[in-house]
Order: structure tokens, then C-alpha cells, then sequence
């Protein structure tokens, strides 16, 4: 695991000010596992999700460059209210998605898509 300190400069932007959501203090916790062979590989896999979902009740925000999962949920929670006015810029900057790998904002999905 690794353990990052939000604080500082970062808590000091207003929320909306840039396309990053997380502004509050806190921490940006990495859980990662590794296996040497096949054997391993489902333990590991449960001690990490077991790890993340004993640390969810204080979790308050995700990490959008820290995504495993880049499903259209956790996307929107990431970049939290700033989603909407980034749909927006998609639309005009790159309407027909072709910077669509990662954390993809899609150029058709406002608010209520």
C-alpha cells in the first residue's frame, strides 16, 4: 500500500477551478498485489479487494489517475461536479473521442446520459 497526503496547495483551489475533485484534506491510498505464480493470484486478488472495501466507510473521493476500473461511474465520481463543464469541452475540443483511452470523458455523456 501506498499512502499519499492530500494537503497543502492542492486543498487550497476552489473545487471547480480545475478538472481534479479531490480538494479536501486527506489521503490517497494505492492498494496493489503482486503474485509469483498462477496459485497466488486468487488470494491476492481477495486480500486487495477485501483491503479496499474494509477502507470504503472513510472514503470520501476517488483518485482519477489511480483508476483500475474506468467504468463510466467511477469516472464521473473522479472529476465529481467538474464532469459536467468537461463533457462540454469535449465536445467542442474532441468531439469525435479520439483521446478516449483511460479515464474517458465521452463527448455525448452530459449529466443525465
Amino acid at each position: 500500500m501506498i499512502i499519499v497526503p492530500l494537503r497543502g496547495a492542492i486543498t487550497r483551489v476552489n473545487l471547480t477551478d480545475t478538472a481534479f475533485a479531490l480538494r479536501e484534506p486527506g489521503y490517497e491510498i494505492d492498494i496493489a498485489g503482486v503474485w509469483n505464480t498462477p496459485e497466488e493470484k486468487a488470494e491476492v486478488v481477495r486480500w486487495v479487494q477485501a483491503t479496499r472495501n474494509s477502507l470504503r466507510p472513510f472514503a470520501h473521493g476517488v483518485y482519477i489517475n489511480q483508476l483500475g476500473d474506468t467504468s463510466d461511474q467511477l469516472v464521473r465520481s473522479g472529476y465529481g461536479p467538474n464532469y459536467a463543464r468537461l463533457v462540454q469541452i469535449k465536445k467542442k475540443y474532441d468531439p469525435n473521442n479520439v483521446l478516449r483511452l483511460n479515464q474517458n470523458i465521452k463527448p455525448d455523456s452530459g449529466p443525465n446520459a
